[in-house]
C-alpha cells in the first residue's frame, strides 16, 4: 500500500470517528432541550408543587413563582401574571400569597398544566372566593362543572379544576393547542385529577371549615349547591357572613341559609338588623318566633320570601329559588317550583332541631 493511500484511510477512520462524536453530541443535546423534565437527581420544588405527577413534571424551563409579602414578587405582580389587572377583586378575600408552578406532560406531546395555590387570611375567605368562581350567581343545576373529590370541596369543568381546603384554593388549568376537540376533554380530566390530587394531598388543614357550612343539611342538595359569604348575608347592610344551600325535591326548590355568633347575644343582634329590613314581616302565630323577610327581585314583580327563626347562637332561614321566579311564567307554574309559607315552616322547624355544635 502506497503511503497516500495509507494516509488516506487514516483521515477516513478519523473524520468518522469525529463524525459519530459529534452526532451523539447532537442526540444528547436534543434530548436535553426535548425532555422538559428535571433530572432525576433534582430536588423537589417546594412543600406544595410535587416534582412529578404520573405522566406529568415540573417544567424545569419554568421554576416555581412564589408572591406575597414575604415572597421574592409582589403580589401585584402575581396578579398580573394571572391575567388580572390587579389585586382588588381579591381585596374582600384578604390574599396572602400566590404559588405557581408550570406542569408539562412527560411524553412529547405539549399538553401543560399551569398551577396555582392562592393563600387567603382564613378558611371562610378561601371557601368565599371558591364560591365566587364556581358557582357566584349561577343556577347551580345548570353548571357545566362536576363536583370533585378533592379537598373539602372540588369543582371541574371546561378544563379547569379548582379545590379549597383550609386557608388555600388550589386552581389548575390545562392546555394543549394541538389537540383533537374529541380526545381533550378526557386528557383534560386525567391530567387535572392526577396533579389536584398529589397538590391537594401537600396542602396544609389549616383551619377547620365554617360551622354554618358543617350545618347545612345534605339530604336534597344540589351538586355544587353551596356557597359562603363573607358579609352582608341577605344582602343587608351589616348581617354579617353565611353559609348558604340550595336544594330541589322533584320541582320545587329553595334555599336554606345559616347564620353562625360565636354566642346568643351576638345572634339576637343579627336577628335585629334583619328585622330592620325593608320587607320585614312579624308572624305572631308561629310556635318559634319566625319572621318573614321579602326581597324584591331586581326589575320583576317578584320577590323572594324567606322565613326565619333564631336558635341560640345562630339564624336560620329558609327562601324560594330565585332561578325558578321566572316573570315569564303564570303563577301557577311559579306555585309548583317554591315552596309554600307553610312548607317553608316546616322545614324550618326540622332546621331548628339541629343541635351539632362546632
Amino acid at each position: 500500500m502506497g503511503l497516500m493511500a495509507a494516509f488516506g484511510i487514516l483521515i477516513s477512520i478519523s473524520c468518522q470517528g469525529q463524525s459519530r462524536s459529534h452526532s451523539e453530541r447532537q442526540i444528547t443535546a436534543s434530548a436535553s432541550v426535548i425532555s422538559p423534565c428535571p433530572l432525576p437527581t433534582s430536588a423537589g420544588v417546594g412543600d406544595v408543587f410535587p416534582l412529578v405527577a404520573a405522566d406529568y413534571c415540573v417544567d424545569r424551563y419554568s421554576p416555581r413563582l412564589a408572591y406575597g409579602p414575604s415572597a421574592p414578587l409582589s403580589l401585584q405582580e402575581g396578579c398580573a401574571q394571572l391575567g388580572y389587572q390587579d389585586c382588588a377583586e381579591f381585596a374582600p378575600f384578604e390574599l396572602e400569597h400566590i404559588e405557581l408552578q408550570k406542569y408539562v406532560q412527560r411524553a412529547t406531546a405539549p399538553a401543560s398544566v399551569r398551577a396555582a395555590v392562592f393563600q387567603f387570611a382564613s378558611p371562610e375567605a378561601a371557601l368565599a372566593r371558591f364560591s365566587i368562581l364556581t358557582l357566584g350567581a349561577q343556577d347551580p343545576v345548570s353548571l357545566t362543572a362536576r363536583p370533585v373529590a378533592i379537598g373539602t370541596f372540588g369543582a371541574m369543568g371546561d378544563g379547569v379544576l379548582r379545590a379549597v381546603k383550609g386557608t388555600r384554593l388550589l386552581e389548575l388549568s390545562y392546555a394543549n393547542d394541538l389537540e383533537a376537540l374529541g380526545s381533550r376533554s378526557r386528557n383534560a380530566e386525567h391530567a387535572l385529577l392526577t396533579l389536584a390530587g398529589e397538590i391537594s394531598a401537600r396542602m396544609p388543614s389549616d383551619g377547620a371549615l365554617p360551622n354554618a357550612v358543617k350545618l347545612l343539611p345534605i339530604a336534597q342538595r344540589v351538586p355544587l349547591g353551596v356557597s359562603y359569604f363573607m358579609r352582608d348575608a341577605l344582602d343587608v347592610q351589616g348581617a354579617g357572613p353565611a353559609a348558604l344551600g340550595y336544594y330541589q325535591d322533584g320541582q320545587k326548590r329553595w334555599r336554606v341559609l345559616c347564620i353562625e355568633r360565636n354566642d346568643a347575644d351576638s345572634a339576637k343582634d343579627i336577628a335585629l338588623t334583619l328585622q330592620k329590613a325593608p320587607g320585614f314581616r312579624r308572624h305572631k302565630d308561629s310556635a318559634f318566633g319566625a319572621f318573614e323577610l321579602i326581597v324584591p327581585i331586581g326589575g320583576s314583580s317578584l320577590a323572594v320570601q324567606w322565613v326565619i327563626a333564631r336558635q341560640e347562637q345562630r339564624l336560620w332561614a329558609v327562601g324560594d329559588e330565585v332561578h325558578v321566579l321566572d316573570a315569564r311564567l303564570t303563577d301557577q307554574e311559579i306555585a309548583a317550583r317554591r315552596l309554600t309559607f307553610a312548607d317553608k315552616l316546616d322545614v324550618l322547624h326540622k332546621l331548628l332541631q339541629i343541635r351539632r355544635g362546632p
